[in-house]
């Protein structure tokens, strides 16, 4: 028991160290893949089938990389699980570097939805995110947000020091698990396992305001043109017959998809949270501009 335990306080030393070597977190820093390469991404030696960059299949499409994180449809043993791990930029010291959320566009072409967390592993024991579910896209791309803070984050082991953890991480992965857990999960529906893949890019580490910005539907941490996209390709939508969109996650639409929604868009264009503007004059930036365009197409063609 006591070769055990100084076994055990011996590798949390090393993995400490090893975090302290690593390249440090930094706020903003993007995991884009676009250098071809996983960027340090891995799913353990004996996988079969590593984190690989999936060509022209990110958010953007033609020339936007993506991660590409897959299971062989086995049960268990390597391979079985969904999920991927960073030990380079990803660890350090989140307090100090003001990282206090992460954002990342995920897609998900399986028949069956996903819940998707990030994990950080640390001094203070590991700690899992509530899950964002991730419904089947068929190539459509969403963007989740996942706060790292008490209310965002679940203890998965028997330690429980957060503070520790956020300021001394040595392990992050992504995973799939509709339990709270460190490690992923396989994919699969009435006991029936299959092989899966999740499309990852765009891995942001970001600040999180206290307040969400008003138009901020996508949950990404600033209003922007995902936002009016939402906004653009569902207008008139009734979502009390239809449902909310796909994508749409925060300040949830009651009865038709119109002006209001629009409105706080435009008024809220760039902000990243703190006091919303309600009024006054917002300038759109080239790209708004565009879709203000685009809208008054769409507008004309509904009344032909």
């Amino acid at each position: 028991m006591f070769r055990r335990s100084v076994f055990s306080g011996l590798c949390g030393v090393a993995a400490w160290a090893c975090a302290c070597g690593a390249s440090a977190i930094t706020l903003g820093q993007v995991d884009d893949f676009q250098d071809g390469t996983p960027q340090g991404w891995t799913a353990g030696f004996s996988h079969p089938l590593p984190p690989s960059v999936s060509e022209d299949s990110g958010p953007a499409g033609g020339g936007d990389d993506a991660l590409l994180i897959q299971t062989n449809g086995a049960e268990i043993g390597p391979g079985s699980k969904l999920a991927a791990f960073n030990q380079s930029q990803w660890l350090g010291d989140y307090t100090a570097a003001g990282v206090s959320a992460i954002k990342v566009d995920l897609s998900n072409p399986n028949s069956v939805a996903l819940s998707i967390r990030v994990v950080l592993d640390g001094l203070g024991g590991k700690f899992a995110s509530d899950a964002f579910e991730l419904a089947p896209s068929s190539g459509v791309w969403t963007t989740a947000l996942f706060p790292l803070d008490a209310a965002g984050l679940n203890a998965a082991d028997g330690i429980n020091n957060l503070p520790a953890t956020l300021s001394n991480t040595f392990d992050f992965r992504i995973i799939h698990n509709s339990a709270v857990s460190h490690q992923g999960a396989p994919v699969g529906v009435d006991g029936n396992v299959f092989a899966a893949q999740l499309l990852i890019d765009n891995i942001t580490a970001v600040g999180v305001p206290i307040e969400q910005a008003l138009g901020d539907y996508n949950g990404s941490g600033q209003v922007e043109q995902g936002d009016l996209d939402l906004v653009l390709q569902n207008w008139g939508r009734d979502t009390d017959t239809e449902g909310v969109p796909d994508g749409w996650i925060e300040q949830l639409p009651q009865g038709q998809i119109e002006q209001t929604e629009l409105d706080a868009v435009l008024a809220n264009w760039g902000t990243t949270g703190g006091a919303p503007d309600f009024g006054g004059s917002a300038v759109p930036e080239p790209g708004l501009s565009a879709s203000v365009v685009l809208l008054g197409g769409v507008l004309r063609r509904r009344h032909q």
